[in-house]
């Protein structure tokens, strides 16, 4: 025993004397261990124990835990010394751990406030705000509340086609004759319907502005939850319907005149500003849908899965279609039919509300990049002047080419699918120098170098045939972009159409 103790220290191990105390440390925690167990089972609180095993364990001595002395001292074996935690160790781990993070704080999301239809302009404003801080929770809750861009999609389509009344289409009123008996008569003139709910009471100016502020926020929040799930034919047909209602509502609120201080921008709109050739010849502007989706052939195959689908498009085609009769072809905004460049329509509209408010086009400064438009720059906001008075125009440029961008059919005129934040949707407008010493409408969003929201819906080439049909319905069919190139849709169109059955036949 003396020679293995001896080889043992002699080789940096432990001696012989720390094991046989290890040892007996370690049998008597056994024994200890065993006691306790056989009090508890004897205990009147176990199950199956009674007295009789309670009184059979009063003579043996009480087996208690050691005290804190006892266990100390247990650490003064060798192989205890990693089981040891004074408080100086305690600190100092806490120290380099650091504090703990407070745990997470789950808002509650009350999505049945909204929930009925409005009956006033300022329970549409309530409603509107209501879904505004649901969808910020949403937003800002994604980590803790399961699927929040299905919820904030949901939400919002609900609001936009089962809360918010859908504006009636514009009505055509009775020609004025001309002034003298030559002249010819007037322009027709196109005005609202008075049972539309819009116009049937009057509306403030306070509530008008807040009304576009919220429908504009309201705008980014759908677009940034709809780009962050999977396209699907079902989610195509409800994201072109609810753009297309959202479209309504904006063009609508922005014909409301104020009862107590109409501005300037919403009597351009609507056709009611006199100018300098009198009242006769104000024309409105307003903005079309019909090249996007909604009149051409993607609207005939979306696949509406609710009757409150179908009759919102069918408004919402009736109302657009209003809208292109009553508007001349000058005045539309924001139509892009030149790319990375202003329509007149938006250039005409701007020019008017500038002069309103002292701008006049001589006095837009024109350096930078390149020359650029008049008005155009207080379009994009590098001159604000105009829109920071007048942030309704800036809604309206905003709103309509986001709206413009989830009704676009083509891959790769849309962001790709991530956890987009209504952040992410903020646009950013200015002139860019490009070759040739122009300079071209640049608008950042998403996290995107450049959104090309000018890309038309491709024009779908008819098939050779009833199995030539089916086949292309299956792998989404042979489109042609704006420019004379083959995209791709992001949801696969149907087999099943009639265009699509019937193409190729002399009946057809």
């Amino acid at each position: 025993g003396g020679g293995g103790g001896g080889g043992g220290g002699g080789g940096g191990e432990i001696s012989t004397a720390e094991l046989r105390a290890t040892a007996e440390t370690v049998t008597a925690a056994c024994e200890l261990a065993d006691s306790l167990h056989t009090r508890a089972l004897g205990s009147p609180l176990a199950v199956g124990g009674g007295g009789a095993a309670a009184s059979a364990e009063e003579g043996e001595e009480d087996a208690r835990l050691p005290s804190a002395a006892e266990s100390s001292a247990v650490v003064l074996h060798g192989l205890f010394s990693r089981l040891r935690r004074s408080p100086e160790d305690q600190e100092r781990v806490r120290r380099f751990a650091g504090e703990p993070p407070e745990p997470p704080f789950l808002r509650p999301v009350q999505l049945s406030g909204v929930a009925e239809p409005v009956a006033s302009v300022h329970g549409a404003a309530l409603a509107m705000r209501r879904a505004l801080t649901q969808c910020a929770l949403l937003a800002n809750q994604t980590g803790g509340v399961h699927h929040s861009a299905s919820l904030r999609v949901a939400l919002l389509q609900h609001l936009f086609i089962g809360v918010l009344p859908l504006p009636l289409p514009l009505r055509e009123q009775p020609r004025a004759a001309g002034v003298g008996m030559l002249d010819p008569p007037a322009p027709p003139r196109w005005g609202f319907d008075r049972r539309c709910f819009w116009h049937a009471a009057p509306v403030a100016f306070e509530e008008q502005a807040e009304l576009l502020r919220l429908l504009g926020q309201l705008i980014r929040h759908y677009a940034a939850a709809v780009l962050c799930l999977t396209p699907t034919r079902e989610m195509d047909a409800a994201r072109i319907v609810t753009s297309s209602c959202a479209a309504a509502l904006l063009d609508a609120l922005l014909r409301v005149q104020a009862a107590d201080a109409p501005t300037s921008l919403s009597r351009h709109y609507a056709g009611l500003q006199v100018g300098r050739r009198g009242a006769s010849h104000a024309r409105p502007f307003g903005f079309a849908l019909a090249p996007f989706g909604l009149r051409e052939l993607p609207s005939a195959n979306l696949k509406l899965t609710s009757p409150e689908l179908a009759a919102a498009r069918a408004m919402c085609l009736d109302y657009f279609l209003a809208v292109t009769h009553a508007v001349p072809e000058e005045h539309l905004c924001f139509g892009w039919s030149r790319a990375a460049s202003f329509s007149p329509g938006e250039l005409a509209l701007a020019g008017r509300v500038s002069t309103d408010l002292g701008f006049d086009s001589a006095e837009v400064r024109s350096e930078g990049v390149a020359p650029v438009p008049p008005f155009a720059r207080l379009l994009t906001g590098e001159e604000p002047e105009v829109l920071t008075f007048c942030p309704g125009l800036a809604t309206l440029r905003d709103g309509v080419f986001l709206l413009r961008l989830l009704l676009c059919a083509d891959c790769a005129g849309l962001p790709p699918r991530r956890r987009w934040l209504p952040s992410d949707a903020a646009l950013a407008w200015r002139h860019e120098a490009m070759k040739g010493g122009k300079a071209d409408v640049a608008v950042r969003g998403f996290g995107q170098a450049a959104l090309n929201v000018w890309i038309l819906v491709p024009r779908i080439e008819k098939p050779n045939g009833l199995l030539a049909g089916f086949v292309q319905g299956l792998v989404g069919g042979k489109e042609s972009g704006g420019a004379g190139r083959t995209t791709r849709p992001r949801a696969t169109e149907s087999g099943a159409t009639a265009a699509a059955l019937l193409a190729g036949r002399g009946d057809a």
